[in-house]
């Protein structure tokens, strides 16, 4: 560019016309000739791209991007160094991506993983997020954006870092080494290190040799320290399962009968691609006869069109978990299993949701603990794919995905993970700074006890299932299984609380050490819960004439514990509720304006009680209005008057307060007292014998009677109002002259009692209201 500039600025200095015109004239055969050449190389960078090779197509497009500013070839550069794992140029041209006009939604996404990689997560987050929002059914957006959450990231680089001592291995080289298996006395894995050959065959996505298997023996040197030596160089595994093209990761049965290993789909001479003319990959097994692997077969769901790889066989020797992008799945690569039955591999299933999301979940490992490592970058973690376990409780149920966290995970990719039969070590790979080249194996100690924490319900025993155990050592939630029990690891050498909690039951907790316990050794946490004892009172508040509820009535609660009075107000339903303390006893009380109050003489007590009580108290309101609820739906104030209870009678002639008139008269105090506002009228009335001045004086004898004995009973005067009225309102046909039996005469020989106001003004008018049966005097001496 330099030269050519430099060629433009000279012909422009000659000054004369028709060098000016050569000048234009060069100028546009160079610019021509630039443009066809930089063309030509674009084709040929795309060609390459398509055909994953993408160490020329990188190079191609770097050629190109000096001359011209093409987006399209910033964004195949940016996928070029995604898909060879180079982040630190990812990130480069990503964010040149992301900053253009027409930027994809997923130039944002890998931007975001890029930085992440690059340990730039505060600003991945962001990027993250942008993605969420342009593509919101995605939940990779959202979950990454988690990842980077700052807690998340402290919890996840801390909170297991005592968990582990790791060591990178001395036969690591400067090309991919990963995918160790156990092998014997040593291990298996797959490398690109085979460069010294006469004909070295490379593979175009990353300019590396094909993978190949190849064989470490491991000696002792501590046991009990974990202490190995290693070849430094390890040889090829075995001729019958390395072929031309890329070979690893394997997997063998535990009674080395079996092998399971990935390969790209080429059947003999012929390479089989899909739509798109990728080779994708498919698992072959093969079974050990003599010294020999034989019988080779592939797995019958193999295809064309997607991956099948990264096997791994259960303890059982008859379920094969493996990771595939088969049509179906939630994602990326998902984990599937196949059994073998009737000597051939089932149907796969899908591990679903629990465990797979919308990114790549691979490189699955069966513990005989039930335990499935693999690992996820679409799961809460570090950075790239991040080594995860998940404890299978059943068939197809799982319990929570839970992050091995620092040091087993970076934000680099960490993955591959096995582990001894005694969970106390075992190897895993990763590309993370320090390494000898891209991926390397590494060995890891775990320094953990495990702790078998039991929750259970004190009273009865039962174990409690689902109940939630947070290790407040690593701030992570566990859940326990259908016999109540979870086990958690725990580093040697500390102390942890475990917290235990469920729906109904009260939190309880219990402090669990471990003193220079490791391996085997299991911690037992018994946690027993209570459920909490509540105390409750409810009911409805209701008229008492028409059994409709009270909306909006005012209900009081009382006690004998110090505790203020409490008030709520009935619903539309009439419903009140209240909530009780233990060790009181309560009143309940229920007001509305035109309504008698109700308060029922019981006591609700919570004293002594060991189990959770709702006392239920329906509270029904007499009305002294008719009508109550609409006493002021015209405007004015209407007065009409209920009789709230059963009037009270009297012998012929006689004033004296009868013996069945004590209850009402005992009901008439206990209403004033509850309703302290109200006035009323004591009003006595006669039967029709005697003349009408007698029978004056008689009725008001025995209304001044009642209003004696009401005071009596503590009622105030103030509140009282007496009247007699003689023969002059009789509530039947017996008058003057007209003969009536006894029944209907003691009818008319009462008194009735009515609210005639209140304290504060109120008046009301007069209803009468006689009861259906009443006590009859037999009056032997009446004179007719």
């Amino acid at each position: 560019m330099k030269t050519f500039n430099t060629q433009i600025q000279n012909a422009f200095d000659m000054g004369n016309f028709t060098k000016r015109l050569i000048a234009i004239f060069t100028v546009i055969l160079l610019v021509s000739n630039v443009g066809v050449a930089q063309k030509a190389k674009l084709i040929r960078a795309d060609k390459a791209f398509e055909l994953l090779n993408y160490q020329e197509a990188i190079q191609l497009y770097l050629e190109v991007l000096e001359k011209t500013d093409e987006p399209d070839a910033k964004a195949r550069l940016a996928e070029c160094y995604r898909k060879v794992g180079n982040t630190t140029e990812a990130e480069f041209w990503y964010g040149q991506l992301v900053h253009l006009p027409d930027a994809k939604p997923v130039h944002k996404l890998y931007y975001g993983k890029a930085l992440q990689s690059n340990g730039k997560c505060d600003l991945a987050r962001q990027w993250f997020k942008a993605y969420s929002e342009d593509v919101p059914e995605d939940g990779r957006g959202r979950l990454l954006a988690k990842t980077c959450d700052a807690n998340e990231v402290v919890t996840l680089s801390t909170s297991r870092v005592k968990f582990y001592e790791i060591i990178q291995l001395p036969f690591n080289t400067h090309y991919d080494d990963f995918g160790p298996a156990w092998f014997k006395d040593g291990i298996v894995f797959a490398s690109e290190r085979d460069d010294k050959g006469m004909v070295v065959r490379r593979h175009t996505w990353t300019g590396n040799p094909f993978l190949e298997l190849f064989v470490t023996k491991v000696d002792t040197i501590d046991a009990n320290n974990f202490e190995y030596s290693y070849e430094r160089e390890p040889g090829k595994y075995n001729a019958e399962l390395n072929t031309k093209y890329h070979d690893g990761p394997v997997s063998f049965s535990r009674d080395m009968s079996m092998v399971f290993i990935t390969r790209n789909n080429v059947t003999g001479a012929k390479t089989n691609r899909d739509d798109e003319g990728i080779v994708r990959l498919k698992i072959i097994y093969a079974d050990l006869i003599g010294s020999k692997w034989s019988n080779m077969q592939e797995l019958p769901f193999n295809s064309d069109e997607y991956s099948v790889a990264h096997p791994a066989i259960a303890p059982d020797g008859k379920t094969l978990y493996f990771a595939s992008d088969m049509p179906g799945g939630f994602g990326g690569m998902d984990l599937y299993y196949t059994t073998f039955q009737d000597g051939d591999w089932t149907p796969p299933i899908n591990l679903g949701p629990a465990v797979n999301t919308e990114g790549h979940e691979v490189f699955p490992y069966v513990h005989t603990n039930g335990k499935i490592y693999f690992a996820s970058d679409g799961h809460i973690g570090l950075g790239g794919l991040d080594i995860m376990y998940v404890q299978q409780l059943s068939t197809n149920s799982y319990g929570p995905v839970i992050n091995l966290g620092a040091p087993i995970n970076t934000n680099a990719d960490d993955f591959g993970l096995i582990l001894n039969e005694d969970e106390t070590f075992g190897y895993f790979a990763s590309d993370r700074m320090g390494g000898a080249g891209n991926d390397d194996i590494y060995s890891f100690r775990q320094k953990i006890v495990n702790v078998e924490v039991m929750v259970y319900d004190e009273r009865t025993g039962a174990p409690i299932e689902g109940a939630a155990v947070l290790d407040q050592c690593n701030r992570q939630t566990y859940y326990t299984a259908a016999d109540g029990k979870v086990t958690i690891e725990m580093p040697v050498n500390d102390c942890c609380n475990y917290l235990a909690s469920a729906d109904t039951y009260d939190e309880n907790s219990q402090e669990v050490c471990s003193k220079k316990l490791e391996g085997k050794n299991t911690l037992l946490a018994k946690i027993p819960l209570t459920k909490p004892i509540e105390f409750a009172i409810e009911g409805i508040v209701f008229n008492d004439d028409t059994k409709d509820p009270i909306p909006n009535a005012v209900v009081t609660l009382e006690n004998d514990c110090g505790e203020e009075v409490r008030r709520v107000r009935s619903d539309e339903r009439g419903y009140y509720y209240f909530k009780l303390n233990d060790d009181c006893c309560y009143k309940v009380r229920g007001e509305k304006e035109n309504y008698f109050s109700a308060v029922p003489e019981v006591d609700f007590c919570t004293k002594l009680l060991r189990e959770s009580k709702t006392f239920v108290q329906d509270l029904p309101l007499k009305p002294y209005v008719e009508n109550p609820e609409n006493i002021y739906a015209s405007g004015e104030e209407v007065t009409t008057i209920n009789f709230i209870i059963e009037n009270i009678y009297y012998d012929f002639d006689k004033w004296y307060i009868r013996e069945d008139a004590q209850e009402p008269l005992n009901e008439i105090v206990t209403i004033l007292e509850n309703n302290p506002t109200l006035i009323v009228e004591i009003g006595s009335h006669t039967d029709a014998r005697g003349s009408d001045r007698y029978n004056k004086y008689l009725s008001r004898k025995r209304a001044k009677a009642v209003v004696e004995y009401l005071m009596t009973q503590g009622v105030d005067y103030e509140r009282l109002r007496y009247q007699g009225y003689g023969e002059t309102e009789p509530v039947n046909e017996c008058i003057d002259e007209i003969q009536c039996d006894e029944e209907q005469h003691q009818r008319n020989r009462r008194t009735e009692f009515r609210v005639v106001g209140t304290l504060d003004g109120k008046t009301f008018e007069k209803v009468s209201q006689v009861p259906k049966v009443i006590n009859v005097d037999p009056c032997e001496s009446c004179p007719f």
